[in-house]
């Protein structure tokens, strides 16, 4: 049997969920090791089948309408609000007119601007994916990301669909600061 030609399947080659990794990914990184993963990921789901079939998560991910639903209910009420308080604001959702560059100085500034390491995050959801960005410097994107993604290059995010290899959603961008810093 040969096996030069199998390789292992990784988090969303199947099921979509990288959404949910996302939220969970944002407890852990913000509030490090007091958090137990696997009943949040259960609260998240349940939260998500409130109002959409399961089987659209595993097929389809989540949008931005989906992922406000699970902010909602999971992060803005209830035990993990009290537990592990989350800030979460869409500053480019209102605003029609954006340019590409604006968005990230203003995501660069946010992330620049914690008073402690580890203390906020960018949640950016694209066509493909939700992840989560940790640091911006003038040349990459840095990630806490649930399929591997270690960093990307700045400039590979436009507004213009086709332009880059990731497309800029603003309403899919969610600033994160951990309630003990504000």
């Amino acid at each position: 049997m040969t096996t030069h030609n199998k390789y292992p399947l990784q988090q969303g080659q199947l099921d979509n969920f990288c959404g949910i990794y996302s939220l969970i990914n944002a407890f852990v990184y913000l509030y490090d090791k007091r958090l137990k993963r696997r009943p949040l990921k259960m609260v998240l789901i349940s939260a998500f089948t409130e109002k959409w079939p399961l089987e659209e998560l595993i097929r389809y991910g989540m949008d931005d309408i989906q992922m406000d639903h699970l902010i909602d209910r999971v992060v803005n009420r209830g035990y993990y609000s009290v537990n592990f308080p989350i800030s979460v604001t869409k500053p480019f959702a209102r605003r029609k007119k954006w340019e590409s560059q604006q968005i990230m100085r203003e995501m660069e500034r946010f992330l620049a601007s914690q008073t402690r390491d580890g203390t906020r995050l960018i949640l950016i959801g694209t066509v493909e994916h939700w992840s989560l960005i940790r640091r911006m410097d003038a040349t990459y994107v840095y990630f806490f990301d649930s399929a591997g993604f270690k960093r990307a290059y700045r400039r590979s995010y436009s507004l213009r669909e086709g332009a880059t290899r990731y497309l800029l959603i603003p309403t899919c961008i969610y600033f994160l600061t951990r309630m003990e810093e504000i």
